[in-house]
């Protein structure tokens, strides 16, 4: 095979998008969403991709996806929902975000003092800081509350902090393994405790078998009174 066909596929995306995303991933992500944006037969722009068919285009991983969408939707550049059985998750470019948020950035305004020998110390951005902690406790509240297995809180929001992936997805993943023989045999003993649970990204896990249904035999099953409901002058 010649040279010029391995190289034939390049990848480009829009500089621009780095100065909003702080991310070559993210910007990756949202360019190549952007061509799709465009060539859709959706009225209102969505199309779906499997995560297969992104690292296929993008050479992104799995985890550098999860990051990248994870940024692209606290931008709100980025939409996402899951439709169809099975659920096939689709993705919207939110246009007019986005124009609103390359504008902001196209004249990029310093807020901190530049470092300097014998000058002043650099100083961060308290509002931003404490608008990102306010937003993470949020979100780790959503996990906790979702969580079956109240124990060890500390321990699992120092966890979630490490966590990489939107807490819709962890949520999401939380509810189906609920349904599971393992979670829900002898009152949820064996459900792990949420900070392993995180630590070990089981949210990864393939689908948990769900817990049968239990029947009743025939003669035990609670009915009528048949010999209440016998026709006068029949035996």
């Amino acid at each position: 095979m010649d040279l010029s066909d391995l190289i034939d596929r390049p990848i480009a995306f829009q500089r621009s998008f780095v100065r909003l995303t702080k991310s070559i991933n993210a910007s990756l992500f949202l360019s190549q969403a952007v061509y799709w944006s465009k060539r859709t037969d959706d009225s209102e722009g969505w199309f779906y991709k499997r995560q297969s068919e992104w690292e296929d285009e993008t050479g992104l991983t799995r985890r550098e996806q999860d990051t990248a969408r994870k940024t692209l939707r606290e931008l709100g550049v980025m939409e996402e929902v899951l439709e169809g059985i099975p659920a096939t998750l689709h993705f919207r470019v939110n246009f007019k975000t986005l124009r609103t948020r390359l504008a902001e950035c196209a004249i990029p305004v310093c807020t901190k003092t530049p470092t300097q020998i014998g000058g002043k110390r650099q100083t961060t951005n308290n509002a931003e800081t404490t608008s990102e902690t306010t937003t993470q406790k949020g979100r780790f509240t959503d996990f906790w509350e979702a969580y079956p297995r109240k124990e060890a809180k500390g321990n699992a929001e120092k966890a979630f902090k490490k966590v990489d992936v939107h807490v819709d997805i962890l949520i999401e993943a939380i509810e189906a393994q609920k349904k599971s023989e393992a979670w829900r045999k002898e009152g949820g003993a064996f459900i792990p405790h949420p900070a392993t649970w995180l630590n070990s990204r089981r949210w990864e896990d393939e689908p948990m078998k769900p817990i049968a249904p239990t029947y009743q035999r025939i003669g035990e099953i609670p009915g009528p009174d048949l010999e209440k409901l016998r026709l006068p002058g029949k035996k």
